[in-house]
């Protein structure tokens, strides 16, 4: 009896430590403004693809733009939860159909700034990191798909 009490204890421990440490990374993250955030963003890609400085400074206002719009729908998602408003489905489609429309002319803009090398790794990153999303709702680890490509 006393080590089950003693693994309960251990296991209650260590779910409360993981999420506070969940909402410490999201709640820091979200303290940045979008031009911070922007910036950030332009120096990973440039230290993952190897950008020079005036594709960074193309880049720059085609991310800051991504991400206040990423603000404006989160801020706007909060408050429609907060009224419990759920959406219609043409509503729905509305807002996939957008997404989807604004994913493809991001697409289009960054290929016309990156070498076809730097997009064929940009496209790389994204997968991987899609995968990764993926594996964390299974919470599996996802595999290196570059290893594998070697």
């Amino acid at each position: 009896m006393k080590k089950l009490a003693g693994i309960l204890v251990l296991v209650f421990t260590f779910t409360i430590t993981t999420q506070a440490q969940k909402q410490f990374r999201q709640a820091n993250f979200n303290q940045f403004t979008p031009e911070q955030k922007a910036t950030l963003a332009i120096k990973r890609m440039a230290l993952a693809l190897d950008l020079n400085t005036s594709q960074q400074r193309q880049l720059k206002p085609l991310l800051l733009k991504r991400i206040t719009e990423r603000v404006a729908q989160r801020d706007k998602m909060i408050a429609s939860r907060a009224d419990r408003k759920r959406l219609s489905s043409d509503e729905r489609f509305q807002k996939m159909n957008a997404n989807l429309d604004a994913k493809i002319s991001f697409d289009k803009k960054l290929k016309r700034i990156l070498d076809k090398k730097q997009y064929e790794e940009y496209k790389l990153m994204r997968q991987n990191r899609k995968g990764n999303k993926n594996f964390k709702k299974l919470g599996k680890r996802p595999m290196n798909k570059r290893r594998l490509q070697s």
